[in-house]
């Protein structure tokens, strides 16, 4: 019987309700938007990740189950909340310029908070897993464009496509534009006053490269390359 009261992805997606409630809550967010009608989607969700954590049933079949399906809905419905498909666009667009970098931040956070939410039964359908870096989306993510940071030149700011376009600070040398590499989508942070959204999974060998479609999920990576992510998703699951 599978333990689903430990399963990092569940662990994860619990924590992830707690740390969207605060920001649904209590971001200034300009324009309108239903933050009763997102609040009470978010709690739906909640409690329906806690009858997952609860349920002992096997990832796999957890994937497919109306938990699961019930989830996706409701975190549909919060997008709808936030305005539907260009939320992000015109926040940014009503911000004004003092504003616009905590709106930024605001977005990034949202973004990461329905990503890891939506994306849970993608994650469950992995089977029985315990790797804690499983419980983040590592996709394909290919190189826009590779600059040194702006306030800090030890570090590289890259432009990364994956369905959308983000941005992700490293401290590796020699990422090359064009190429397609392993990333993690994290929780953002800013480094040195620019907002980074994921993590490229590297090792003593470099950064992990991948023949794969921009935003594919990546199923099965090597150990190697996990340890980083895997210190990041069980900080931020024990809310440090």
């Amino acid at each position: 019987m599978w333990d689903t009261t430990e399963d990092p992805r569940i662990l994860l997606a619990e924590r992830t309700c707690r740390y969207f409630e605060n920001i649904l809550a209590n971001a200034k967010l300009p324009g309108q938007w239903d933050r009763r009608g997102a609040l009470e989607a978010l709690k739906k969700i909640s409690s329906k990740v806690q009858e997952m954590k609860f349920s002992y049933i096997p990832p796999a079949e957890l994937s497919r189950s109306e938990m699961a399906a019930e989830i996706q809905k409701k975190t549909a419905r919060i997008l709808e909340c936030l305005g539907g498909e260009g939320w992000a666009e015109r926040f940014l667009e009503a911000a004004k310029r003092e504003e616009r970098g905590r709106v930024e931040e605001h977005i990034s956070r949202i973004r990461f908070s329905l990503n890891i939410l939506y994306n849970l039964p993608a994650r469950l359908a992995l089977g029985e897993v315990s790797e804690p870096a499983y419980a983040v989306d590592i996709r394909a993510g290919r190189i826009l464009s590779a600059s040194a940071h702006p306030g800090r030149k030890e570090l590289t700011l890259c432009k990364v496509s994956m369905g959308r376009a983000l941005t992700v600070i490293t401290n590796v040398k020699g990422v090359e534009e064009g190429a397609t590499y392993a990333i993690s989508l994290l929780p953002p942070r800013r480094i040195g006053g620019v907002l980074s959204e994921g993590m490229f999974l590297g090792s003593e060998d470099g950064l992990l490269k991948v023949e794969k479609g921009e935003g594919e999920l990546l199923r099965r990576v090597e150990d190697k390359y996990l340890k980083e992510v895997r210190r990041e998703v069980l900080t931020f699951i024990r809310g440090d």
